[in-house]
């Protein structure tokens, strides 16, 4: 084998699913209009080593091969498409009108284990919102994200015929760390602690309760696994954050969204500063979350602090890969294969050029060979119709359009 370790390739069908797949996600993005961008695949390695959360290690730096180029070791690949958003704020804010609702879709790459569903190259589908950090009107931004999100999984679940139990766990991590604090845990304590409820699902519960309680006093361990079992955040009703939880919540109840609250969803600690979230699969949770975001009132901050960019967005990571275990083409593909027999060959090329210029899809066999060898190619290449003109076809001025789905099949006329 000598295809690299850890990094995708997909055969034709697969690609014919994976270009759905996006084209269905883009669709979505497109009617909430978010507006698309394109950045280069690298940024200047100084930049992503301010980025937050992530272990330099991880980044895969450029190497000039060929001498009297461009010196490239001041360059890596990108390994989200954040940093690169935030570049791009920064240098465009003149010429963009706030807020700034973008979408964009590319590859990232990371110098991580590979896993069942993640690779070391994979595609990222972000959504963001981006504000001057004026941060009281962000919570129906926060729940337009969701929604939009939640909308394009749904909409690639439903093309494909695919059931996924989603769950959309919610949390607002300034109010965990408000309630933190209120708790006296503070400092290197409310980081540790922050750490290890990320890690709530990944060790068995006897084992989280163990290391709460090597964290924090008794009393205070028991009252935090009180709201995490229990899910109730009216125990923040009495801080100032809770009617902007409760805001977010009011939002995705009007739009019919189902999420629950888990105070267990924290992701990047030192980026986000006010609603997480993480999507599940219900029936697959050793899987990871399938998509995720949050809101960050200090985007650009790790650039430049005299301008300062908050946003919000989410973000579809593993949910591409979980459609690409699951998804089977429903159909042949609406292509076309012109069956080539010598009475006719010449004669079907202006039909050929005609289907082409008209978006169907279309390629003649490449040799003269038997009618099933033909037929039997078109089938492994699962192309839906066959395109048909022997002899007595010629003589009647027609050509046959054969569903090979179906088996029905139509008469046409030659001329055109």
């Amino acid at each position: 084998m000598y295809r690299p370790g850890g990094f995708p390739e997909f055969n034709p069908k697969q690609q014919v699913i994976w270009d759905k797949m996006l084209e269905i996600i883009t669709d979505v993005f497109k009617k909430h209009n978010y507006q698309h961008i394109w950045t280069p695949a690298v940024e200047p390695i100084e930049l992503l080593k301010k980025g937050w959360d992530i272990i330099e290690q991880q980044v895969y730096g450029l190497y000039g091969l060929a001498q009297g180029t461009e010196d490239t070791k001041d360059y890596a690949l990108h390994f989200d498409l954040t940093i690169p958003l935030a570049r791009y704020v920064l240098d465009h804010q003149q010429d963009i009108v706030f807020p700034f609702s973008r979408y964009q879709i590319q590859p990232v790459w990371r110098w991580e284990s590979h896993k069942r569903g993640r690779y070391k190259e994979f595609w990222q589908c972000d959504i963001d919102t981006i504000r001057r950090s004026e941060t009281n009107v962000w919570q129906r931004y926060d729940s337009q994200s969701i929604y939009v999100m939640q909308s394009a999984m749904n909409a690639v679940c439903d093309y494909f015929g695919i059931t996924i139990n989603f769950v959309a766990k919610i949390n607002h991590l300034n109010l965990t760390k408000s309630y933190l604090d209120s708790l006296k845990i503070s400092g290197t304590a409310q980081w540790q602690t922050l750490k290890l409820l990320d890690n709530y699902f990944k060790m068995p519960a006897d084992i989280f309760k163990t290391k709460l309680i090597e964290l924090v006093w008794i009393e205070d361990s028991w009252k935090i696994i009180q709201i995490i079992e229990t899910k109730n955040y009216e125990m923040f009703s009495h801080t100032t954050l809770y009617k902007e939880l409760t805001q977010i919540i009011h939002y995705l109840n009007l739009m019919n969204i189902s999420f629950e609250y888990d105070m267990c969803i924290v992701r990047g600690q030192n980026y986000y500063s006010g609603m997480v979230v993480e999507w599940y699969d219900k029936d697959d949770m050793a899987l990871g979350s399938l998509a995720a975001g949050g809101r960050y009132d200090k985007l650009t901050d790790f650039i430049d602090t005299k301008q300062s960019f908050g946003g919000v967005g989410t973000s579809l990571g593993r949910f591409t890969s979980l459609i690409m275990e699951k998804a089977q083409l429903s159909s042949a593909s609406e292509t076309y294969l012109f069956l080539r027999f010598p009475e006719s060959f010449e004669s079907l090329i202006p039909l050929y050029k005609q289907f082409t210029e008209s978006n169907k899809s279309s390629e003649f066999y490449p040799t003269e060979a038997k009618f099933a060898k033909q037929l039997e190619y078109a089938n492994k290449k699962n192309m839906r119709y066959a395109i048909i003109c022997g002899e007595d076809e010629m003589k009647k001025g027609i050509y046959l359009q054969k569903d090979l789905t179906t088996g029905e099949q139509k008469e046409c006329p030659l001329s055109i």
